[in-house]
């Protein structure tokens, strides 16, 4: 069974706020996160990347990062922004 998808405030607030497309996009990526997460050849089309030890990032749209951790049988999306604005809050978040 894969793992559930939840998303925080903050990943919700951002998704309901994109343009439909791009929230198309999202919606597509996080519908495949579960089954090709840990499947390298599966995920490479989400761009699946480890930015810290226990946090990932995955591309959901051509601009769009999702920045997720993992935990037994879940996946948290914590939010989503672009490349830059991932890599600020993951600096101000230590």
């Amino acid at each position: 069974m894969p793992p559930l998808v939840i998303l925080s405030k903050a990943a919700a607030a951002k998704l309901a706020a994109l343009p439909e497309i791009e929230r198309s996009a999202a919606l597509a990526a996080l519908e495949d996160l579960p089954r090709k997460f840990g499947q390298p050849h599966l995920h490479s089309g989400l761009g699946i990347r480890r930015l810290r030890s226990d946090v990932f990032e995955f591309r959901a749209s051509r601009t769009l990062r999702g920045l997720f951790y993992r935990e037994t049988g879940r996946i948290y999306v914590d939010r989503f922004g672009g490349h830059d604005e991932i890599r600020d809050y993951l600096r101000n978040r230590r």
